[in-house]
């Protein structure tokens, strides 16, 4: 906006009291106008949207029926057809019938929704077909040996694993195991701690030759092992290698 001031008045003499008032009034009223301007263009660009290098590539390409946006690069665009199963399938509103879309049938379906490999098993019926099924193993099978948690009352969890150690820092009792099924088989490794004198009962599961409990060997560090088979529910059948060394 050009201003309105003159800068030459007064010319000659002292600028007198009105003349000063005029030109600050109309500073004054230029200024005003330029705020009242910048307030408008603020205004008319609020909610727009910023300049943007995707928005000017996208205001490149042409829009048709049936084209997605494919990005060849970082600052690269075109348009691709979608085909008419692309188009089925994005219209679909949920994940079963995306599936049937696909032409999966309600078998695969089955599979997919599995939670996990054991429910996969089942669907496709390979659970029972190992278990009915002899087997040669062409290289050694390994069982993990699981650590007990020591304390005053031990409780093998059997579905964990079928080998166990653990060492004594005190007298304890090795509970009933959990989990315990008929044919399971394995061994518990039980090793005194550095001073010894540790001593172990048995819940009432477990059986031993004559029906006596076996006493541990109490010797600092050393490591009993109680081999034991699952002969069927409340029933451990048990025997203790003692001292083993």
């Amino acid at each position: 906006m050009a201003s309105s001031i003159d800068a030459s008045v007064p010319v000659e003499g002292s600028p007198t009291t009105a003349s000063v008032r005029a030109q600050f009034a109309t500073a004054k009223s230029e200024i005003e106008a330029l705020q009242a301007a910048d307030e408008a263009l603020t205004a008319s660009l609020d909610g727009k949207q910023d300049a943007s290098d995707i928005l000017d590539l996208l205001g490149g390409l042409t829009p048709a029926a049936d084209k997605l946006v494919r990005f060849t690069g970082t600052a690269s665009a075109d348009l691709v057809t979608l085909s008419t199963a692309g188009a089925d399938l994005i219209a679909q509103t949920s994940g079963a019938a995306m599936l049937t879309a696909l032409g999966l049938s309600s078998f695969g379906q089955s599979l997919v929704d599995d939670a996990d490999a054991a429910a996969a098993r089942t669907t496709l019926g390979i659970e029972d077909a190992v278990k009915g099924t002899a087997r040669t193993f062409t290289a050694a099978q390994r069982s993990t040996i699981t650590t007990l948690a020591d304390g005053t009352t031990i409780t093998p969890d059997f579905a964990a694993s079928n080998d166990f150690t653990v060492t004594l820092e005190g007298n304890r009792t090795l509970a009933n195991p959990t989990n315990a099924v008929a044919g399971q088989g394995g061994s518990i490794f039980i090793a005194q701690d550095g001073t010894g004198s540790r001593t172990l009962s048995y819940g009432t599961d477990w059986e031993f030759p004559g029906g006596t409990a076996p006493t541990l060997t109490t010797t600092a560090s050393a490591v009993d092992r109680l081999d034991y088979v699952v002969r069927a529910s409340g029933s451990i059948h048990a025997n203790l290698a003692k001292d083993v060394k």
